[in-house]
């Protein structure tokens, strides 16, 4: 059996993660993407505002080093359409946004995509070139995260003998 092509329910969704010394909220209005969280260097806060209320603000128990932004991409669970919807928007910046932008230290499109395990050879995940080519035009890094579900998880280790409360399947360490 060979791998598989992903479809639409196997893809989480389509994130920007902006980095750098600027002020995030440049892109809250500029940017034609819904805004997650924001973290600002200079007052040491984290913003949310993808709660479903209004924004949340805290202080993070870290020092925050540098700004960043995250946004997510709105439309279709489909590969060529979020990733569209992402370049379209980044085209359409605002001057302000646009020269915020090429300050930035780091870019990433990170699309989130389920394993399965509905095969044992594995499943692909295609970006076409096109897109790959307008990523990096746009300075922007591409990462692919991939979470498992729990189906997948119980039949990886059914397959393999071991059991979700002990994944290795090792026999639990003798009591003294």
């Amino acid at each position: 059996m060979g791998p598989t092509q992903i479809d639409d329910g196997e893809i989480a969704g389509l994130t920007l993660n902006l980095t750098g010394s600027f002020d995030p909220r440049v892109f809250l209005d500029g940017l034609a993407l819904r805004p997650i969280r924001y973290e600002l260097s200079k007052d040491n806060t984290v913003t949310e505002l993808y709660r479903g209320k209004g924004p949340t603000q805290f202080a993070p128990s870290r020092r925050i080093e540098l700004d960043s932004a995250k946004f997510s991409v709105p439309g279709p669970k489909s590969i060529p359409h979020l990733f569209d919807t992402l370049l379209a928007a980044v085209a359409g910046l605002s001057p302000e946004a646009r020269a915020a932008w090429h300050c930035l230290t780091a870019r990433t499109a990170d699309i989130g995509v389920y394993w399965t395990n509905r095969s044992n050879c594995g499943t692909e995940y295609d970006v076409p070139s096109r897109i790959v080519k307008s990523l990096g035009d746009a300075g922007i890094s591409l990462r692919i995260s991939v979470y498992a579900t729990d189906e997948a998880i119980e039949k990886a280790c059914r397959e393999h003998g071991a059991h979700t409360d002990n994944p290795t399947g090792e026999p639990p360490p003798a009591h003294n």
